[in-house]
């Protein structure tokens, strides 16, 4: 398949939003000042909704958004982790997915 190619956080991040926006969905920063190691973005479209932290090809979870992210998935959530555009497109492709 080739070199990977390390996207950077900021980059992914505005990916997401532009495709979201695209299938007239809302991406939303979530921004927790009591809870950390909550997931980057709220995914909402069409009375569904998914949660994607974002992180840059090398980058990994720190413990705390592990946890969340078990609590969240424990709760029935759908997290994505995305290090790459493919997995926002696996994002795309869930959050329009009617049997979701």
């Amino acid at each position: 398949m080739g070199d990977k190619i390390n996207y950077s956080e900021k980059v992914l991040e505005r990916n997401l939003q532009k495709r979201v926006k695209e299938i007239g969905g809302k991406a939303y920063k979530f921004i927790s000042s009591n809870c950390t190691g909550v997931p980057d973005r709220l995914i909402i479209f069409n009375g569904r909704f998914c949660f994607a932290e974002i992180k840059s090809y090398n980058g990994r979870l720190a413990p705390r958004q592990e946890i969340e992210i078990r609590k969240l998935k424990n709760l029935g959530a759908k997290v994505f982790i995305v290090y790459t555009p493919e997995d926002i497109e696996s994002i795309i492709k869930y959050i329009t997915d009617e049997r979701n």
